[in-house]
């Protein structure tokens, strides 16, 4: 009797685009829900961005806000679904995808909170955005970015060489070599980016408050883009190399390596 039972096969790139794309489309809906429920309660301008205190000061026409906001979430789609087919088989593909749920999360968060918040309001000058919306919009991109990374499945795994196939350094018993190389990853490079201007967007045009999640994710992408592994007398380093040399993100003695 044969088995039931099957392995479950990788995800291909056409599931991946439909994975990556859902955070978008999903937003899009709830941003034209809300926008539905509440349009007939808008004043117009809306009090579109708001300092470090939650006061607004930047007003914007609603056509202007969801014209806006329609385009960077069509923009920032576009650009995922871009990073996604032009290498698919990458091993930061699932991290995109993560990336692109909490851009687009946090992204749709803002724009959702600023229409709750001008709702029936008599003077947009008088709208508020509480500080703690600072750090819900954080858990919201963190929560979204890991069901994104969850959904994204296994990273396409990397050839790897036989156990003795690298050939070994002659060298003298008083020599000692080193070995350093610098790796890159352009699709988290360009989602770091993409992060970046998603969080200086929202922020100019919108909250800095609700931008914080975003620019977070910036700030722990881009970094991790370049990294530089070195191999010497101390062992295997890996730091990032955007950044200093002391910035290291971990390092093992040379006693515990038996093969580079």
């Amino acid at each position: 009797m044969k088995s039931a039972l099957r392995s479950v096969p990788p995800l291909t790139s056409r599931p991946r685009t439909v994975i990556a794309a859902g955070p978008f489309l999903a937003v899009i809906v709830a941003f034209a829900g809300i926008y539905t429920a509440v349009s007939s309660r808008l004043p117009d301008p809306l009090a579109t961005h708001f300092g470090f205190g939650g006061r607004a000061d930047g007003f914007t026409s609603v056509h202007s806000f969801l014209t806006g906001s329609l385009a960077l979430f069509l923009l920032f789609g576009a650009v995922v679904g871009l990073l996604l087919q032009l290498r698919p088989e990458a091993p930061e593909v699932p991290w995109v995808i993560a990336g692109g749920y909490a851009t687009a999360s946090a992204t749709g968060y803002a724009v959702c909170v600023t229409l709750l918040s001008n709702a029936d309001v008599a003077d947009v000058s008088a709208v508020r955005v509480p500080q703690w919306e600072l750090f819900l919009s954080l858990v919201v991109a963190l929560c979204a970015g890991a069901l994104g990374r969850l959904l994204a499945g296994a990273a396409p795994a990397a050839p790897r060489r036989p156990r003795g196939a690298v050939s070994r350094l002659d060298l003298p018993a008083a020599a000692t070599a080193g070995w350093s190389r610098t790796i890159s990853s352009p699709p988290l490079a360009v989602l770091g980016g993409l992060l970046l201007a998603a969080g200086l967007l929202v922020g100019l045009l919108a909250d800095w408050i609700a931008a914080a999640g975003l620019l977070f994710g910036a700030a722990v992408s881009l970094p991790l883009a370049s990294l530089r592994v070195t191999v010497d007398r101390r062992g295997l380093t890996l730091a990032p190399a955007l950044l200093s040399a002391r910035c290291r993100f971990r390092r093992i003695p040379l006693d515990r390596i038996e093969e580079a």
